[in-house]
């Protein structure tokens, strides 16, 4: 008779417990829901949106995700100035004062220098100070 009631107060519990968690899981489910039919409703906005291009809506093209490239052949010359084409550089300047650097033959760590034919030209700028 002891086990029974002990038996019928677990079980009570027990129902207790699994009528809580299902009260639970039913506001959850119900939020669930709602955020699917918001997510439905937003996938199918966005659905309609992807069709549309500068080239079927008033959408200008600078607003387009993606630019297309166009197919076009690959050109048998080099990317940048091609060979023989006059460089653009800024003019040179009058020098005000010119230093001259010779150079030995070898290096103080004993390694061989190699002298170039051109000269390296290298000019400095003074900016003045720009007062308000």
């Amino acid at each position: 008779m002891v086990n029974l009631l002990e038996l019928c107060k677990n079980l009570q519990q027990k129902i207790e417990r699994l009528e809580a968690k299902i009260e639970r899981l039913e506001k959850e489910n119900e939020s669930v829901k709602a955020e699917n039919k918001a997510l439905k409703i937003e996938n199918a906005e966005l659905r309609e949106r992807l069709g549309l291009s500068s080239k079927n809506s008033s959408i200008p093209s600078s607003k387009e995700l993606y630019k297309i490239k166009k197919n076009k052949p690959k050109s048998e010359r080099n990317v940048g100035g091609q060979v023989g084409h006059n460089g653009n550089y800024r003019a040179k300047m009058n020098a005000d004062e010119v230093i001259k650097v010779e150079l030995s033959s070898t290096c103080e760590c004993g390694g061989e220098i190699a002298i170039c034919k051109k000269p390296y030209i290298h000019q400095k700028v003074d900016l003045p100070e720009i007062k308000p």
